[in-house]
């Protein structure tokens, strides 16, 4: 029993020390309000409702961020927008990508993007 319970204790503590090495995702999206239903999509963390991002950090995998989109959980629509080449980077253990922007919703819903979108890696 002692050595199960050593075991256990032992997998908790390589458990969380792997986790403090997870890269992290830091957004500073402004515009969005608490009824949203806007989602920010980013490789290597999925989506991510935007009205309770509110300059939080996020783990997520380490690898090759080739898209972020906004996401319309309302009408199920993806809105897509060319990512500039600061946001398509690789992210690796112990780093932090940071995004920054304001969501625009156009009239109708006819479009929503990130206005001014930056990266950053640190």
């Amino acid at each position: 029993m002692k050595q199960l319970a050593i075991v256990m204790f032992s997998l908790l503590i390589i458990n969380s020390a792997e986790a403090k090495n997870t890269p992290n995702l830091e957004v500073k999206i402004t515009g969005a309000d608490q009824s949203n239903t806007y989602f920010l999509c980013v490789a290597n963390i999925g989506c991510i409702n935007m009205s309770r991002l509110k300059e939080k950090t996020l783990p997520m995998t380490p690898g090759h961020v080739n898209y972020i989109f906004v996401a319309n959980a309302k009408n199920l629509k993806m809105y897509t927008q060319t990512l500039p080449a600061r946001c398509n980077v690789n992210i690796n253990e112990n780093q932090t990508l940071t995004i920054s922007g304001q969501l625009i919703k156009e009239e109708n819903n006819k479009n929503a993007y990130i206005k001014n979108l930056k990266c950053s890696v640190s």
